[in-house]
């Protein structure tokens, strides 16, 4: 569409020096006639014509001087604005570049690929969601929670023995986007909510991370190592925490409602205004619950081995 608006007043920019000059030019050419006519003495005639013509040429200097900068702020813009097309015609090749490769079947091209999109993110603000999406779009595709997975999870988990450990292997690129997603800035300022929902996350490692504001329903913590991680205000609906170790992790304002956590090892959790019901809680310590109030645990799945703060009492 066309910028008539910015036409108009760049029209009238030009406009008004050029008629300051064209002014100037008709008080130079009418001021001796106006003294002429008032027939002042010649002496004091040429007093005033030499003033009258050093201030009118002050003038014309001054509206020449203000018309050169107009000009040199028009290419500077027109500067800068190249520069900015430039720039995104190179983000833009990047991002291309980058998705393809992200599809190699080479694990090297591929952390190439997430690595040169989360640099995009940093370089370009208004990609940044883009971005995010694209990463966890991979995440959501390549380590899915299938329906083969759940059935032999159920199998594994039936017997609720502590001893036995889970024979999976995490992935290299899936543990990178991990690693990438909870450092990325404009936390605060995104669109929308980080979606990992239904996803195998078994035995990956969430460490000084930020998941603020994330959304994890029915995927898998199993076996995962989470420590000093923040998990404020996000969504844990029937997420499964089986044997996984949580340390100094944040989940104030967070909905967990029917998540099993049985038997996890959990230390310094903050469960400020989490919602908790229904939360399976058999075979788990919570002595190191901060924040928790028994109004929390008043729909939940416990056993004889489920353990409470000290702070709280129950009747």
């Amino acid at each position: 569409m066309i910028d008539l608006k910015g036409k108009k007043q760049a029209a009238m920019i030009i406009a008004i020096p050029l008629l300051f000059i064209a002014v100037g030019i008709l008080l130079i050419i009418a001021i001796p006639e106006l003294w002429q006519w008032l027939q002042p003495s010649s002496a004091k005639l040429a007093e005033i014509r030499n003033n009258a013509v050093k201030t009118i040429f002050q003038m014309v200097g001054g509206l020449i001087v203000i018309f050169g900068l107009y000009l040199t702020y028009r290419r500077i813009r027109a500067s800068e604005k190249n520069v900015e097309v430039l720039q995104d015609q190179q983000v833009t090749e990047r991002f291309t570049r980058a998705i393809e490769q992200l599809g190699s079947e080479k694990l090297e091209v591929r952390l190439g690929a997430i690595y040169a999109l989360e640099r995009i993110a940093k370089d370009s603000p208004k990609d940044h969601w883009t971005v995010m999406e694209i990463l966890t779009a991979y995440v959501r595709e390549n380590s899915k929670w299938t329906e083969e997975k759940d059935e032999e999870w159920r199998i594994f988990t039936k017997d609720r023995n502590l001893q036995r450990k889970i024979d999976i292997k995490a992935k290299i690129d899936i543990q990178t986007i991990i690693t990438i997603l909870g450092r990325r800035s404009h936390i605060g300022n995104e669109p929308d909510r980080i979606n990992l929902s239904e996803t195998d996350l078994r035995l990956y490692k969430f460490i000084n991370s930020d998941f603020t504001n994330a959304v994890f329903y029915k995927t898998h913590f199993d076996g995962a190592y989470i420590k000093n991680t923040r998990f404020d205000n996000s969504y844990f609906i029937s997420a499964s925490f089986f044997q996984t170790d949580i340390i100094n992790v944040s989940m104030a304002n967070t909905q967990l409602a029917d998540a099993k956590m049985n038997p996890s090892f959990l230390v310094s959790i903050d469960f400020k205004d989490a919602k908790l019901t229904g939360i399976d809680l058999r075979g788990c310590s919570l002595t190191g619950a901060i924040n928790l109030t028994l109004d929390q645990l008043k729909i939940i799945k416990e056993d004889e081995l489920t353990r409470l703060p000290e702070y709280l009492r129950r009747d």
